[in-house]
Order: C-alpha cells, then sequence, then structure tokens
C-alpha cells in the first residue's frame, strides 16, 4: 500500500490527470467513452512544493514545482492578466510532468452589459486541443440567469448545452 501525505494528495490528481480532461466534465466523460486516458503510474514516497505568487501592474503570476523524494519535479505556471478598459481576464496556465510532458490552458473571459462570455482552450500532452466556450446572461427583472455552454472535445466531438 502507497501511502501519501496529505498535501500531496491533489497534486497528484492533479498531475495524473493532466487536469486538462477533468476541466471540461463534458470530455472526461468522452475520454472514458473512447478509451484516450492512459494509466500513469503513481509516484511512491513524499513530495515537497515551492509555490510563489507575484503581483503584476495588471494582475499577478503563480509558479509551483512540486518534488518527490527521488528528486523528480513536476510543475504549474500560470499568468493572470486583467485589462480594466475591455473588461478582459485572460489566465494562461502552463503544466509540466516529470517525464517532460506538458498541457496548457487559456481562458479569456470578458464582462459584458448582462453577463460575461468565456472562451477556454486546452492542450493535453499529446497535442490535442479542446475548446470551451460559455455565455451567461443575466435577466436582473425577471430573476433568471441563462447559461449556454459549447463544448469540442480532444477527439473533436461537439456538445451544447443550455440552462437557466
Amino acid at each position: 500500500m502507497i501511502k501519501f501525505n496529505k498535501p500531496a494528495r491533489p497534486m497528484l490528481m492533479l498531475l495524473a490527470s493532466a487536469c486538462v480532461a477533468t476541466q471540461f466534465g463534458a470530455m472526461a466523460a468522452e475520454a472514458r467513452d473512447t478509451r484516450q486516458r492512459q494509466d500513469h503510474a503513481r509516484v511512491q514516497g513524499d513530495y515537497s512544493r515551492e509555490s510563489q505568487v507575484q503581483r503584476t501592474a495588471n494582475g499577478h503570476t503563480r509558479s509551483e514545482t512540486w518534488t518527490n523524494s527521488q528528486g523528480r519535479t513536476a510543475s504549474r505556471e500560470g499568468v493572470v492578466t486583467n485589462d480594466r478598459e475591455s473588461q478582459t481576464r485572460t489566465r494562461e496556465v502552463l503544466w509540466r510532468g516529470s517525464e517532460g510532458r506538458q498541457a496548457s490552458r487559456q481562458d479569456v473571459t470578458q464582462k459584458t452589459d448582462a453577463g460575461f462570455t468565456r472562451s477556454s482552450t486546452a492542450t493535453n500532452a499529446q497535442g490535442q486541443t479542446a475548446t470551451r466556450n460559455a455565455t451567461v446572461v443575466n435577466d436582473r427583472d425577471a430573476g433568471t440567469r441563462t447559461r449556454t455552454v459549447t463544448a469540442t472535445g480532444f477527439s473533436g466531438a461537439t456538445r451544447t448545452r443550455a440552462a437557466e
């Protein structure tokens, strides 16, 4: 039985799943159905984590590095940029695994008069791309919120979902 300390558990989940497929719920189910998931060997031992957050003039950066007891490292680099004039927030994240594989994600969120739009693009370790576009509209008079999401998975399958 492999025993992990509690801070290592979230990191292992993040690295093992490459975090990209799980961020797009519809694509995670698609990946299971098409057998795109791979079983990854879990590294034994304890981990140490180093984190650094730096405020910038228009956002912040975050850098995290995990090192296991065998000296193998994994990292996450994130940059958030806010443009107050256009009411846009951009987040770019790059994950690097201990075996040299990497995955990335970019989110662009823009405020609208009645809600917001968000466009996300994820690239997995195999270089495949998935997208997710969401539009949220709030009708304060009616007291409703409408959300429409269109997602295209790594295999190219598209799914649209609307909810009130």
